[in-house]
């Protein structure tokens, strides 16, 4: 069975393109994937997926003043949480990682499995991060999770230097 992604918005790439990422998961292996991509320059047609190197799902990105990307993704595994990374935009190959940082986080082994993805997501604690751009050149992070029993919208300003 070949690997399957979950659609997230469409971004515009500063001066060229649409970018889409997508959470990738291989169902015959029972294992996420890193976060995929695939660039639009004509806006109707998308090229070949390539994966970001992020470990991730759910991604969101903002684009940098200076052309790099801030990326917040939902990572389950190890020590699951919200992070964020900022990474070198490379239209043809994987992003380096030049800084990443831990937003929330629960403890490991908190985040549950089951035998499928589908049962997975009922015991998903947290997710769908999103990213709004300030005006001071900082950036609300906003993401949901499930803390003492109760869901609840948490968000985080984020500086990037």
């Amino acid at each position: 069975m070949e690997p399957r992604a979950v659609p997230h918005p469409i971004h515009l790439v500063p001066h060229r393109s649409l970018l889409a990422i997508a959470w990738a998961h291989d169902h015959s292996a029972g294992r996420d994937l890193p976060n995929q991509f695939s660039l639009s320059e004509d806006g109707a047609r998308f090229g070949p997926v390539r994966s970001t190197g992020l470990p991730g799902q759910t991604c969101a990105v903002e684009w940098l003043p200076d052309g790099r990307l801030l990326c917040v993704y939902n990572h389950r595994h190890g020590e699951p949480g919200v992070r964020a990374a900022v990474s070198e935009f490379r239209a043809d190959s994987e992003w380096p990682v030049q800084e990443q940082k831990v937003l929330w986080g629960q403890a490991a082994g908190t985040a549950g499995r089951s035998a499928t993805i589908v049962g997975s997501m009922n015991l998903f604690r947290f997710g769908y991060p999103r990213i709004l751009p300030l005006a001071e050149g900082d950036f609300l992070v906003s993401f949901w999770c499930l803390e003492e029993a109760q869901l609840v919208c948490r968000w985080v300003r984020l500086g990037v230097s």
